[in-house]
């Protein structure tokens, strides 16, 4: 048996095991941002379901029940370029934090960065993350399914340039 946190074995040197058992024997609460944050992820999920609900039901888009595969794969990708340009404004930010600071201006992300920007890596990292899943959910999601379910797919762009757009905003 492998430690599945490090890939030795089940002696592994970091007593992983211990530690895991240790979390879930102390039922560890929560702190009020991870709170905050479990929230979100409850109304992210809730408003994901919506948009699914309603992208099926009432296909506001009216896409065709004979789209090819290349009709599919440009919905996802047309519904992409919506959120796409969240990944390059946060680039761009991060650069710009860069040229002006010049304990920053070497790069790479590492603990010798100043806390700006840290943060300013943080978001970038955070937005890339989301917007990878998006465009594979979204191309997954538009060769699999139905085409009448296909007004989901920039249902869901449009969602995640509002959800971007105001968790910048701090809403």
């Amino acid at each position: 048996m492998f430690c599945p946190f490090c890939s030795l074995k089940v002696s592994c040197q970091n007593n992983h095991f211990a530690k895991a058992d240790a979390i879930n024997e102390d039922h560890v609460s929560l702190t009020e941002k991870q709170t905050g944050v479990l929230k979100g992820m409850i109304i992210g999920a809730a408003i994901a379901v919506a948009i699914v609900v309603v992208g099926i039901w009432y296909d506001p888009f009216h896409f065709s029940e004979s789209a090819s595969e290349i009709d599919r794969l440009s919905i996802s990708i047309t519904s992409a370029l919506l959120p796409g340009p969240f990944p390059v404004i946060s680039v761009a930010r991060l650069a710009r934090h860069r040229f002006f600071f010049p304990e920053d201006i070497d790069g790479g992300g590492s603990a010798q960065d100043s806390r700006g920007a840290r943060v300013l890596q943080s978001l970038l990292q955070n937005t890339l993350e989301q917007f990878c899943i998006a465009f594979i959910v979204y191309s997954a999601w538009a060769m699999v399914m139905p085409a009448s379910w296909m007004s989901v797919v920039p249902l869901a762009a449009i969602a995640f340039a509002i959800g971007i757009k105001a968790g910048r905003s701090g809403l």
